[in-house]
């Protein structure tokens, strides 16, 4: 969508807070902000996640690459908000 967020940069140690329901508009239905939200994760290079895969905790961290150490995929969090200091 014009003007919409397609990246972030942050720092090591700065906190970040997405916000998708408050950014997010549907065209159809501008004023609704009643979204199902769906998170995935890969870093820059990493194809995304297969859509049919299982989500990861973000309270588990892993030794591989990915988000979180867990490799790009689905994260297991429902709620309209995240925060990531990590």
């Amino acid at each position: 969508m014009p003007g919409s967020v397609s990246k972030v940069a942050r720092g090591l140690t700065q906190e970040i807070s997405l916000k998708p329901c408050e950014l997010s508009i549907d065209p159809d239905l501008p004023e609704d902000k009643n979204f199902t939200i769906t998170w995935s994760c890969r870093k820059v290079g990493e194809d995304w996640p297969d859509p049919v895969s299982d989500p990861t905790s973000i309270w588990e961290t892993g030794t591989g690459g990915g988000c979180f150490g867990n490799g790009p995929g689905w994260i297991g969090w429902v709620a309209p908000i995240l925060v990531d200091a990590t």
